[in-house]
């Protein structure tokens, strides 16, 4: 089993595993995109809350194309994004970026205003760096 811990902001802190599956970016067009799913849950099994992130890689990276979460209070503001970037990181062995918003390259790829938040966030604690050409947050910390 993966697994991994995070805090919220009030320094609660609790154990969560993750597991990966197949999961489809849905396009307009309908012609979807097969992307890598990958699904956190709090271990405990009475605390609720599930969220995913959908993952498109290719050669030299791999791209948050979307991150979700359900209203469980196990994963609201539990800081599953920045304790996810190094399990990704760890898995793919390759850089890991965000979705651009101004210079998408995938059609649907968005970054919404509350993750753009949460990754300017974790680029003031150092953990990733904002590529202005490619509007993407890059994980680790380093431009390619």
């Amino acid at each position: 089993m993966n697994k991994f811990k995070s805090k919220n902001w009030n320094n609660v802190e609790l154990d969560f595993y993750w597991f990966y599956g197949k999961g489809e970016f849905l396009q307009p067009d309908g012609n979807n995109i097969i992307v890598d799913e990958f699904t956190v849950r709090p271990i405990d099994k009475g605390i609720q809350g599930t969220y995913t992130f959908q993952v498109l890689e290719n050669d030299n990276e791999a791209k948050i194309l979307s991150q979700t979460r359900d209203e469980g209070n196990g994963v609201k503001g539990m800081n599953i994004c920045e304790a996810m970037l190094p399990e990704l990181h760890r898995y793919y062995k390759k850089n890991i970026i965000s979705s651009s918003k101004s210079a998408p390259v995938i059609p649907e790829e968005s970054r919404v205003k509350k993750m753009t938040a949460v990754y300017e966030q974790l680029e003031k604690t150092g953990l990733v760096k904002y590529d202005n050409i490619r509007d993407i947050f890059v994980y680790p910390n380093h431009v390619s």
